[in-house]
């Protein structure tokens, strides 16, 4: 509700701004941003080893480890936002655009197998096999701020254009859930749920876009552009906010080290006989960079107040 207020606002004076003054364009923009940001390629490792002993006999154990995972980033999904700027001449011209990413969902999963097979010196044989399979799923929003420089050209109706700006990211966050399920021969099977949240810090990137516009009449256009987002961002803050092993809740017996994070450009965590030196306090560690970076296209509509015809 706050993020509509302020983008009504901006929208607001941005138009009212607009219409004082010779040169000014305002408008407003959504689409949507695919991945750019390839991670790991889908990979498998096998290992078998045998031990044999002449009292237990022989004992052959293969494990596979597998790993998946789609080209992903957290800055892809829903885009909307508002914009306004102003000519400087016909091809020339400076804007400020605000909008907020509503990140798409990203997938990616683990699998490791061991299968044993024991021989005893009587020649009985026996086997047995465990499994454990990860499903990682990841989430990120933000609102983008971004100066730009505009240059346009054509006449009559048609105006080619180019944009070309910085990104200042705010309000970031993203979410991580790791879901592992774990079983073994002779056992029943376990679930544990983890969903870790992370926010805080800021963000710089780079963005770039070329569209076409055409003009309606003399004050509005409609325009579509493909756009490229360079961006990476690191949280400040992770905090486990879900914690459940086989659906019982396990965040009300987690120290507050087991539950928090404070990242830093230099971290080291202190511990004693394994353990965090103050249970009490979160745990440090040095940032973790994630992609915020996407190619995609917008679709919007243009005001233009004297000059502009985006």
């Amino acid at each position: 509700m706050k993020k509509t207020i302020l983008i009504a606002s901006v929208l607001l004076m941005g138009t009212i701004g607009a219409s004082q003054a010779q040169g000014l364009y305002a408008g407003v923009m959504g689409g949507y941003g695919l991945a750019a940001v390839g991670q790991s390629n889908p990979s498998t490792t096998q290992s078998t080893t045998t031990n044999n002993n002449m009292q237990t006999g022989v004992n052959t154990t293969s494990s596979t480890n597998g790993f998946t995972s789609a080209k992903s980033s957290l800055g892809k999904g829903v885009n909307i936002g508002i914009y306004g700027g102003y000519m400087f001449s016909k091809y020339l011209g400076a804007e400020l655009e605000i909008s907020d990413v509503m990140g798409g969902t990203s997938t990616s999963t683990s699998t490791n197998t061991t299968a044993t097979t024991t021989t005893d010196p009587t020649g009985n044989v026996s086997n047995s096999a465990s499994s454990d399979d990860n499903t990682y799923t990841y989430k990120g929003s933000m609102i983008r701020i971004t100066p730009a420089i505009r240059l346009q050209v054509g006449d009559g109706n048609i105006h080619p254009y180019m944009v070309a700006g910085i990104i200042i990211g705010v309000s970031p966050k993203y979410t991580s859930e790791d879901v592992e399920t774990t079983t073994a021969t002779g056992s029943p099977s376990t679930s544990f749920d983890e969903i870790t949240t992370y926010n805080g810090g800021s963000s710089m990137g780079f963005h770039s876009a070329l569209g076409v516009s055409y003009q309606l009449n003399d004050k509005i256009s409609i325009f579509g552009e493909i756009s490229a987002n360079y961006q990476n961002y690191a949280a400040s803050k992770g905090i486990i906010t879900t914690a459940t092993y086989n659906g019982a809740d396990q965040l009300p017996g987690m120290t507050t080290s087991q539950k928090e994070t404070d990242y830093s450009s230099s971290a080291s965590t202190t511990t004693t006989n394994g353990n965090p030196a103050s249970p009490a306090s979160p745990q440090t560690a040095a940032y973790q960079y994630q992609a915020f970076s996407s190619l995609g296209f917008n679709v919007g509509l243009n005001f233009n107040f004297g000059g502009a015809s985006k």
